[in-house]
Order: C-alpha cells, then sequence, then structure tokens
C-alpha cells in the first residue's frame, strides 16, 4: 500500500509466510504441469505451502471435495477435457484452506457444467466465511456469486452498482 496497512486475520501485510499462507491464487493460466497426474499436482501445490504427512493429505483432500474432482484424480493433466482442468487449477490454489481466495477468470475457455461446477464451490467458500476476489468478463456469472461488485471502465472504478459500456 501507498498509505495505510494491510491487515488479514489479525497479521499485518509483508514477507510474513504466515500471511502468505492466508492467501489462495488461482491464475487464469493452469498452473499445473500437463505431465503429472491431477493427485501428483495437489500434493506438490500442497508441498509448496509447506505441508507434509497427514497435514498434506487432509488439505488435498478437502480441496479435492470443494472442487468436486475426485474422479479424475489419477488422471494426467495432459489428458484432462478443458473443464477437468479449471477445476483442478481451482483446487490447487484452494489447498490449505485459505481464508482469502483471488480468482482471475476462473471459467475461462470452459462448458457450462464444468462453470456451473466452479461457480457452486466458489459459492461454497463463500458460504464458509472465506472471502472470494474474482475477475471475471462475464457479468452474469458474477451476479450468481458476488454479493459485492466492483466494476472498472477505462481503466477507473466506475460508480457502485453502475457499468456503462463505452462503444467501440
Amino acid at each position: 500500500p501507498d498509505t495505510g496497512r494491510i491487515i488479514l486475520g489479525g497479521i499485518p501485510s509483508g514477507r510474513s509466510r504466515a500471511y502468505r499462507e492466508q492467501i489462495g491464487f488461482v491464475p487464469q493460466e493452469i498452473a499445473l504441469s500437463p505431465r503429472l497426474s491431477v493427485q501428483q499436482n495437489m500434493d506438490f501445490w500442497a508441498s509448496m505451502r509447506g505441508l507434509s504427512g497427514k497435514t498434506r493429505k487432509a488439505a488435498v483432500s478437502e480441496a479435492v471435495e470443494l472442487t468436486n474432482i475426485g474422479s479424475f484424480l489419477d488422471k494426467r493433466i495432459s489428458h484432462c477435457s478443458g473443464g477437468m482442468i479449471r477445476r483442478a487449477n481451482l483446487a490447487a490454489g484452494l489447498v490449505g484452506s485459505p481464508s482469502l481466495i483471488l480468482l482471475d477468470e476462473p471459467t475461462a475457455g470452459i462448458d457450462e457444467e464444468n462453470r456451473d461446477s466452479i461457480l457452486h464451490a466458489v459459492k461454497n467458500l463463500q458460504k464458509e466465511g472465506r472471502m472470494v476476489v474474482m475477475v471475471n468478463h462475464y457479468r452474469a456469472e458474477l451476479d450468481l456469486v458476488c454479493n459485492r461488485i466492483i466494476t472498472l471502465q477505462d481503466g477507473q472504478l466506475a460508480p457502485l452498482g453502475q457499468y456503462a459500456p463505452t462503444e467501440a
């Protein structure tokens, strides 16, 4: 921040591991290795969060359950459909039960069934009390899962609740 402080879960921002552990990030670009299975990717991301043993297994199981990817854990990412990959990408960002989840276009380019599955998972995260910040170009999807929408227009914040598309 230019001024002030950011505090998440009572921990001030900065380079502290405790602060970063509270944040889950799901990038638009897939952050999974195509050569590994879904399970191996989940284990990798759990280990990157510093989890091991029973704690890692429990964290992966929770993320798998939240995103409903249990039926294809043994499948290599390179053999998964686009929707399966998006759901696994979401699961990887949820490993470790972060209290703040940042989602960048989590439903980009997938079929309706997988899109609905991801949006359902996002709603469940909110019900659990987790804060979700989602970037998305599809207003209908935002309306389904968000309780507050902030719109950027021409690089500026649009007035709350207003959106007037500019003419090309």
